[in-house]
């Protein structure tokens, strides 16, 4: 067995046995991806000298992006027919993300409140294969994540 020196990285490999979704109250079961998009701006305050003193956060961006497999939208569409199955008027809904990893705590990323903000797909004569649509959405509150 080799020794490892001081500073070095060791990376580890991650084997994700589980990647679970549930949107607008359904569990989705045709889905390929699953991610997240945090930032915020930082301003500083200074002092007379010159010195940083303070900071300020602001300007939070949240941002979440699904692709489901077509089938799935099956459910979001019939969800959506009051609105004329338009998915970007469904109300403010819950969002629960679960990653799995084998041999690790798994990772929860729960949203209490979103919206869907963008969507799109391609279809095209004679392709075959499963047609993917991705979902962007928006955060109306602030998410939970958690190592559970």
């Amino acid at each position: 067995m080799g020794s490892t020196d001081a500073g070095t990285v060791v990376k580890e490999n991650y084997s994700f046995s589980g990647l679970s979704l549930k949107l607008f109250g359904y569990e989705m079961i045709n889905f390929s991806s699953f991610g997240f998009d945090h930032a915020c701006e930082i301003e500083l305050t200074y002092g007379k000298s010159g010195e940083i003193v303070g900071y300020t956060r602001k300007n939070y961006k949240r941002d979440l992006k699904v692709t489901l497999l077509f089938e799935e939208m099956e459910k979001l569409v019939l969800l959506a027919s009051p609105f004329g199955g338009l998915l970007e008027k469904l109300p403010p809904a819950p969002l629960v993300g679960r990653i799995s990893a084998e041999g690790r705590p798994d990772f929860t990323y729960t949203a209490p409140l979103t919206m869907i903000s963008k969507y799109s797909s391609d279809f095209k004569s004679g392709a075959s294969g499963a047609v993917e649509v991705p979902l962007e959405m928006q955060l109306l509150s602030i998410p939970i994540l958690a190592f559970v």
